[in-house]
């Protein structure tokens, strides 16, 4: 046993080592920003810093698009600049500053230059591997598969409880995750929030393979559902009446119902 024990520490240390190798000067960028009462979260990873720069980008998020971080260490200091294009198209720059509180990490401060501003604080830190560019083998894997299905657009939550819910009828369509083998299987049902379905794929929300991946690898499903494209709107987050929450939530119970009777759940 304590030959075998020995093996083990061995292989993990030297798969430590290999990650680590693998991506030598990985670091990531995480950033929280507050406006009064909204927030909004930025995490990326950055798998190089060459010459003590780096940049990510260009990628699209809700309606506006071309956003690209340039960043440069100097004397243990690091600037950020964040660049995007509105819809409207005009262009807006957020300037991030900080410094290291090691040779591992530093601390970031911001704010944007609009009234009223946000306020942003952050971190940009070591890693030895970006969990984005792990394999995800359950995930690669698994079956995918497109299910329309009738829900309904109750506007206000009564509708739903005197039944006239059932006069607005809409095709809602949701992307069903299955493991690869078994039958029986159990799902979790997953909507998307007011940036919209491309939540599910989005650069910035790399974590949801992760979380998808760790399901699978449990023999438990996943459904996202699409709110929004059968409802006409991409997102809503400029304004939340477009699509009623009441009608989220609709979908989800019978997004339940209609995989009681799929022959693999």
């Amino acid at each position: 046993m304590t030959n075998l024990l020995g093996i083990l520490v061995l292989i993990l240390l030297w798969s430590n080592i290999s990650i680590a190798e693998e991506y030598p000067n990985s670091w990531k960028l995480d950033i929280h920003c507050k406006q009064e009462n909204n927030e909004w979260h930025e995490a990326a990873f950055v798998v190089n810093v060459e010459n003590s720069e780096f940049s990510l980008g260009p990628f699209n998020r809700w309606d506006n698009k071309d956003y690209v971080f340039k960043g440069k260490i100097e004397n243990d200091k690091l600037t950020i600049t964040e660049n995007f294009t509105f819809k409207d198209g005009s262009r807006e720059t957020i300037k991030y500053s900080g410094a290291f509180t090691d040779n591992k990490e530093a601390v970031l401060k911001g704010r944007t230059y609009w009234d009223p501003p946000w306020k942003c604080k952050g971190r940009f830190f070591k890693v030895d591997r970006p969990p984005h560019f792990t394999p995800f083998k359950y995930l690669s894997e698994a079956t995918e598969e497109t299910i329309i299905f009738t829900s309904y657009n109750p506007g206000l939550p009564l509708y739903i409880i005197n039944g006239s819910y059932v006069n607005s009828p809409v095709e809602v369509s949701g992307n069903l995750i299955l493991p690869k083998e078994g039958d029986n299987l159990p799902v979790v049902v997953t909507v998307h929030s007011s940036g919209g379905p491309s939540e599910f794929t989005s650069v910035t929300q790399s974590w949801r393979n992760d979380f998808k991946n760790q399901l699978l690898k449990h023999n438990i499903g996943i459904f996202e559902v699409d709110n929004f494209t059968a409802r006409g709107t991409k997102n809503t987050h400029t304004d939340q009446g477009r699509v009623s929450i009441n009608a989220g939530e609709l979908d989800a119970l019978i997004a339940y119902k209609i995989l009681d009777k799929h022959p693999r759940c």
